[in-house]
């Protein structure tokens, strides 16, 4: 499958078959530049402008939100449903964690995750490949929650995201901070990559794209 980042949370998957999945679209006031893509699917991890602009993928396609469980595309989905701040959602409201399942991967797209995941989110999760963690504070878990999310997973990646960059005026942490606490780091040439099952390394790996 290929993996394609354009900026702060918003992925776009495509799978072995063909099938495209966009998560966490953003609308054009973040300050990335917003693509023009058709996709099969979308996620969104809860409803603010930089994660839940569906609106901007072309084609007919379903808009998961939620704690969702369901096959689309012989490609599996479940919502796991987590809070966007420390205090149980008083702050931002809820979050959901979505986990794909396809060409024999499990990635999971924390959204904005405000909080330590719980034992029992970390059991319902179970094992992972690859992790997309937010990382940039302020709005999300930090440099150290962060940290402390991924040793709780044990994905064969991370994959950092919401973060700051000279590309959006949010004040974020920069993703050095979360990289420096790890020494396995991977910086990638650009802003895609295609992966396998047997080409995923087995000790986990941080890895970082470029835009």
């Amino acid at each position: 499958m290929e993996i394609k980042w354009f900026g702060h949370s918003f992925f776009f998957v495509i799978n072995s078959r063909g099938i495209r999945i966009v998560m966490d679209p953003f609308d054009d006031t973040l300050g990335y530049k917003v693509p023009h893509i058709k996709a099969e699917i979308v996620t969104v991890s809860h409803n603010h402008f930089d994660h839940d602009n569906p609106r901007l993928v072309k084609g007919l396609h379903p808009v998961l939100k939620g704690p969702v469980d369901r096959d689309i595309h012989k490609i599996h989905f479940r919502g796991i449903p987590t809070f966007h701040d420390s205090k149980r959602g008083k702050l931002r409201g809820e979050n959901t964690i979505f986990i794909v399942e396809t060409d024999g991967l499990k990635l999971v797209h924390l959204g904005d995750l405000g909080h330590v995941l719980s034992s029992d989110a970390i059991e319902a999760i179970g094992e992972v490949d690859v992790v997309f963690v937010p990382v940039g504070g302020v709005y999300t878990i930090g440099p150290e929650e962060a940290k402390r999310v991924v040793e709780a997973l044990k994905p064969r990646v991370a994959i950092p995201m919401h973060y700051f960059t000279p590309y959006i005026k949010l004040p974020l942490i920069s993703v050095d901070d979360f990289t420096s606490l790890f020494e396995d780091v991977r910086y990638l040439d650009g802003d895609r990559i295609e992966v396998e099952a047997s080409n995923l390394p087995e000790k986990g790996e941080i890895w970082v794209f470029k835009l």
